[in-house]
């Protein structure tokens, strides 16, 4: 048998290669040309005196259609253009926001970064309006300020106070709209408002409080079309779309991914529609105001929505198609797919990936499997090679991977009656792997063995065999393995807890347990029924369990928040000192000290807090040290823990 060191090697060098090959190009993302650009035509001149986009966070294209919501948005053809956008399938802002913005695919890394995704490039309609002598401003939500940092950008940027805060950040930020309007200072202008996205997550889009959130949105955003000055150019849209539970991420569906795009004012046809792609968007501020169309942007001009004649429309799209021919040589000359484009245009010839794994993204996958193969082999045992447990398991195992091999690298795309893609990889991402975790834990926890009744009848290399199913399938869910490893607990606990003679252990353990559960339960209950256990029993504090509790037990709502503190800390107390008297409250009173001083909120407490931590640091050095001037904690906690607890100010959410 090998030692466990060289186990570990085995698994973690094996693991280490794909993450220098595949790892790295994830975390950059694809590359993209910069610093070339086409020039625009020179019959076309400047459309729009100003340019003014409004994005509305998390705002579907049905609540925009529908008047009962927004009246003035659901009759925008009256007056103005509409267009259908299906956005990044990343429906985050952070990508969302980058690709409307630059013109650019979002990749993996810009998801798990969201609002503070990045962009390092210069070839955007922003930009140059920079190199213009335009000045182009923002307000609203950071992610544009992380997104477009040159200092000569104007940025108010307005920070809200969390999930309940859907009106005030809102209103501010149509405030310094409005002011814009009135001094006409700026060429591009763009205000990005995160209220619609709160009020979807707070109560979803059917609740009573959603839609008057969105009436009060829908006049002020009338009253801007109608205070428009003559010449300037108003888009509408939003960065991503929202289900009518209120939840939007990848493979959340289509009305998560589809939102619309409204056009009013200079240059737009009234009564227009269209179909487009996010990345479209970028190319509007281009055209507007006579800017060179960058070949970084995979963008097609919506030129149905412009009030063109035939014969600058055919310009124009010309101009668009030389740009990207440009992208596309730019594209294979870098190893990435590309279309060969002739000077006849056909835009249904572009590709629609920019990135796919390469050879050797496929061989490396292969090699941390090899390292499993070695540590199962070398482990295995001299008296009796195959294990109990241990043929199923690899069964299981490589029958798992085997299907997510031939799901990725054939039947991706495929597209039947009922099994779509999204629920073929849904199935595949959730349901496989709870089998695998299911029936590891069922042997962790249940089936023992006969003659040594408390060891697990498992190998000692199999939760290896778990680990590679999970980093072999890149849509894994890791909330049904909590699902699964949650049930495993609970079946164990009411087994096993009534022979233990501190019985608090096992009930605490087990609501941290199933407190997780809940979005998951709540999940598979709306998948089976089609409703939410809000929906169902119609009580209100169901509905964003998480955000409620938040809310409920925030430092702003005093007494809520001591009595968490109480049970939090007397609980505490009996689990780890099991003494029953008052000790408890040397606990308790720095939680209530810390929560009335937040609850206060003042430049002054904050004076406070930093001295108490000032001396705190200063006792956790010299205890340390073992100074002679160091004092022990008058509290039932350490210098480290109060450090903790005063340190950290939660993000106000009321």
């Amino acid at each position: 048998m090998i030692s466990r060191k060289v186990a570990v090697f085995a698994i973690i060098l094996p693991l280490c290669i794909p993450l220098l090959t595949t790892g790295i190009d994830i975390i950059q993302g694809p590359d993209f040309p910069q610093g070339i650009s086409i020039e625009p035509p020179e019959e076309h001149d400047r459309v729009s005196d100003a340019v003014l986009m409004i994005v509305l966070d998390g705002l579907p294209a049905y609540v925009m259609d529908d008047p009962d919501y927004m009246p003035s948005l659901a009759s925008w053809t009256d007056y103005g253009a509409k267009a259908v956008v299906s956005t990044s399938e990343i429906t985050l802002t952070g990508p969302c926001t980058k690709e409307m913005s630059t013109g650019i695919h979002a990749s993996p890394i810009d998801a798990m970064r969201n609002w503070a995704v990045t962009y390092d490039g210069k070839d955007d309609a922003y930009h140059y309006a920079l190199e213009r002598n335009m000045s182009v401003a923002f307000t609203g939500f950071y992610v544009w300020t992380n997104l477009f940092t040159d200092e000569r950008f104007v940025h108010e940027t307005v920070y809200d106070a969390g999930f309940s805060d859907i009106y005030i950040a809102d209103d501010k930020i149509i405030s310094n709209v409005e002011d814009w309007i009135i001094t006409q200072e700026h060429d591009l202008m763009i205000a990005h408002l995160g209220g619609t996205d709160h009020a979807g997550h707070m109560f979803g889009t059917k609740a009573e409080k959603y839609k008057d959130k969105m009436r009060h949105l829908d006049a002020q955003l009338n009253s801007i079309r109608n205070s428009l000055p003559s010449g300037w150019t108003l888009l509408i849209t939003a960065d991503h779309g929202m289900s009518e539970s209120g939840g939007h991420a990848i493979s959340t569906g289509d009305l998560a991914m589809k939102v619309n795009l409204l056009m009013y004012g200079e240059g737009v046809e009234t009564g227009a529609t269209a179909e487009i792609s996010q990345r479209d968007i970028a190319s509007i501020p281009l055209t507007l105001l006579d800017l060179p169309f960058p070949i970084s942007a995979d963008s097609i001009i919506p030129l149905d929505l412009f009030d063109f004649n035939d014969s600058l429309k055919q310009d124009l799209e010309q101009w668009n198609w030389e740009a990207q021919r440009e992208r596309q040589a730019w594209l294979e000359e870098n190893g990435y797919p590309f279309s060969e484009l002739d000077e006849v245009i056909d835009w249904s010839k572009l590709p629609e990936l920019t990135q796919q794994p390469s050879t050797l993204d496929i061989l490396t996958s292969f090699i941390p499997l090899l390292g499993l193969a070695f540590i199962t082999y070398n482990n295995r045992d001299d008296e009796k090679v195959v294990q109990d447990n241990t043929i199923p398991i690899v069964a299981v195992s490589v029958g798992f991977c085997a299907l997510i091999w031939v799901h990725y690298m054939w039947f991706y795309e495929i597209d039947l009656v009922v099994w779509t893609t999204k629920w073929i990889r849904k199935m595949v991402g959730i349901f496989s792997v709870m089998i695998v975790t299911g029936a590891i834990f069922y042997m962790v926890f249940i089936n023992n063995h006969k003659e040594r009744k408390w060891t697990p009848n498992l190998p000692t290399w199999s939760p290896y065999l778990l680990i590679a199913a999970v980093l072999w399938q890149p849509d894994s869910r890791l909330s049904p393995s909590m699902l699964i490893f949650g049930i495993s607990l609970v079946a164990y606990l009411v087994k096993f807890a009534g022979k233990q003679k501190n019985k608090l252990n096992s009930y605490v353990f087990l609501i941290i347990v199933l407190l997780p559960l809940w979005t998951i339960i709540n999940y598979y209950i709306g998948l089976i029924i089609n409703l939410s256990i809000y929906e169902l029993t119609g009580i209100d504090f169901f509905y964003k369990f998480w955000q409620q509790i938040i809310m409920t037990f925030t430092t702003q709502n005093l007494l809520p928040a001591i009595i968490l503190a109480t049970l939090g800390s007397f609980v505490a107390d009996r689990i780890f000192f099991k003494e029953n008297n008052f000790e408890w409250l040397k606990l308790a009173v720095p939680i209530y000290c810390v929560i009335g001083l937040h609850y206060i909120g003042n430049s002054w407490v904050d004076r406070v807090i930093l001295i108490w931590i000032a001396f705190v640091v200063t006792q956790m050095v010299m205890t340390r040290i073992k100074h002679p001037m160091s004092i022990d904690s008058p509290f039932r906690a350490k210098w480290s823990e109060l450090f903790a607890k005063n340190s950290f100010k939660p993000k106000s959410y009321g």
